[in-house]
């Protein structure tokens, strides 16, 4: 599913209305997290803490440079919520199902607790961070 960048940016206004991400696990946890990926690097916060049934949306905002997201080690299967947007299971991994072009968003939906490391990769781009969900 791709969206333009419009829509992209409407859905995640959406889904942040409230607080927020939060630094660390010892202060209270956001509603919904928003990552944006401009030039190298990673607007906002790249360590977020969330409650367990809550979902992080990743934006592509670089110039041309088409990226993959992965969460490593992620143990459980996939959450079938509408807010999981273009992620797939690969062996004990989530990743987008291809490279996200410039301006598309990919999304998930965290229904179980733990601490989740994502990496987001592209043309000589590699970024690292994780999701603490409560």
């Amino acid at each position: 599913m791709t969206i333009n960048p419009v829509s992209a940016i409407a859905i995640a206004t959406l889904i942040l209305s409230s607080a927020p991400a939060q630094i660390n696990a010892e202060e209270s946890a956001t509603e919904s997290a928003l990552i944006v990926i401009s030039g190298n690097s990673i607007t906002g916060k790249k360590h977020l803490v969330i409650n367990k049934g809550q979902a992080v949306i990743w934006t592509n905002r670089t110039a041309r440079n088409p990226i993959q997201i992965t969460i490593r080690n992620y143990p459980y299967q996939i959450s079938p919520h509408p807010l999981t947007i273009n992620f797939t299971s690969v062996e004990n991994n989530l990743t987008t199902h291809k490279l996200m072009p410039a301006g598309t968003i990919a999304g998930y939906f965290f229904d179980h607790s733990g601490e989740f490391t994502y990496e987001i990769t592209g043309n000589n781009l590699i970024l690292k961070g994780t999701v603490t969900v409560k």
